[in-house]
């Protein structure tokens, strides 16, 4: 043990690939624990009737099946057992909100991700046909959603590759 944290990313990755649940990490001034879980982390999904957008990413699924498991959890945990970057973690962050599955609360470090009261996708309209949202609309939904602070014309324009 170096007191570096060097092994997190490696015990992460091995829960992640197992498809089991991330652990519980509890530290004092005196002592560390980790909780670890036998449970499948797609279990969780299932147990709550969830079937997962097959356009979703391994790191969105993973947290989904972390949320349905716990409830809540913060975002840098999701950066965490993730292994991205924030900037990743946010924009995939961003379109979980975006379909409807997760809502987020607070800003900054103390960001909180929850499963979405309902679960079905916000894609949805009333007559059951998905609609679906033009490469230009997603670009500007993603660039508008990151980070949760306003956007000039002339940033969406240089986000998105389009003149403002």
């Amino acid at each position: 043990m170096e007191h570096t944290g060097t092994g997190v990313p490696v015990v992460m990755g091995a829960l992640r690939r197992a498809d089991l649940l991330p652990p519980v990490w509890r530290d004092g001034i005196s002592y560390f624990r980790v909780r670890l879980y036998r449970a499948r982390a797609t279990d969780a999904l299932t147990a709550r009737g969830m079937t997962l957008d097959p356009t979703l990413s391994p790191a969105q699924r993973y947290a989904l099946a972390y949320l349905a498991a716990r409830g809540e959890m913060p975002l840098s945990m999701y950066r965490r057992m993730n292994q991205s970057d924030e900037d990743a973690a946010r924009r995939e962050v961003s379109q979980l909100v975006l379909k409807g599955l997760i809502s987020v609360e607070g800003s900054r470090r103390g960001t909180v991700c929850r499963l979405a009261q309902s679960s079905s996708p916000r894609s949805e309209n009333s007559e059951g046909n998905r609609s679906v949202l033009s490469d230009l609309e997603r670009a500007l939904l993603d660039a508008l959603t990151v980070a949760g602070t306003p956007r000039s014309a002339l940033v969406l324009a240089e986000s998105t590759g389009r003149s403002r």
